[in-house]
């Protein structure tokens, strides 16, 4: 953990668990954003604040804004198994160690980060479908390629376009939809975020 997460537990503490929201609670989390801002974080630190901004949306009653932090949550927390995808925040220090309030209420949140992803899946698989059934059709109706080489070929098509679909694009599918609700979410959240992929 960095210091900044045992600013942020004691913050938590002081106005979170007592229900204290209101503007007091707004200007003290924006300065601590601020401190913050183009700094490395631990992923537990950006985790917890995400964690205090739902919490504060929720009072709110911001559907939006509880998405967009519940999302990005989800987002980061994956990212402490799939190493590959860490370069997306090359500003966050990962660790496998997970935070116990972190860890549950991420277990008792339902997965939008996974059903985007699946229905992302869904949405490639369909379409890499129908392009290889196309491309096969112009190989052996239009070129007059042999079938059996046309069906080989046509395979390579379709799992190369999978892969790249799904090694390059599924995260940008989570970013755009991040940046959708993001327009409901406070502008100093958004900074960070911006400024912890720099």
């Amino acid at each position: 953990m960095d210091g900044f997460y045992n600013l942020l537990v004691s913050f938590e503490y002081s106005f979170v668990a007592n229900n204290r929201f209101g503007k007091s609670f707004d200007d003290q989390l924006e300065l601590l954003v601020n401190k913050f801002m183009n700094k490395e974080l631990c992923d537990n630190t950006y985790l917890k604040l995400l964690q205090i901004y739902y919490y504060k949306y929720e009072f709110e009653k911001n559907v939006k804004g509880m998405r967009y932090c519940l999302l990005r949550m989800q987002q980061i927390n994956s990212y402490k198994k799939n190493r590959r995808q860490r370069v997306r925040y090359p500003k966050i220090h990962f660790f496998a160690i997970y935070e116990n309030s972190i860890r549950d209420f991420l277990l008792n949140q339902h997965s939008l980060y996974l059903d985007m992803i699946a229905q992302f899946v869904k949405e490639v698989l369909f379409v890499d479908t129908l392009l290889t059934i196309l491309f096969m059709t112009v190989l052996v109706v239009l070129l007059k390629m042999n079938f059996y080489w046309s069906f080989i070929l046509s395979l390579i098509i379709y799992f190369i376009i999978y892969f790249v679909c799904q090694y390059n694009l599924k995260e940008s599918r989570v970013d755009v939809r991040c940046s959708n609700l993001s327009k409901k979410v406070d502008k100093q959240l958004v900074l960070l975020d911006v400024s912890l992929r720099r």
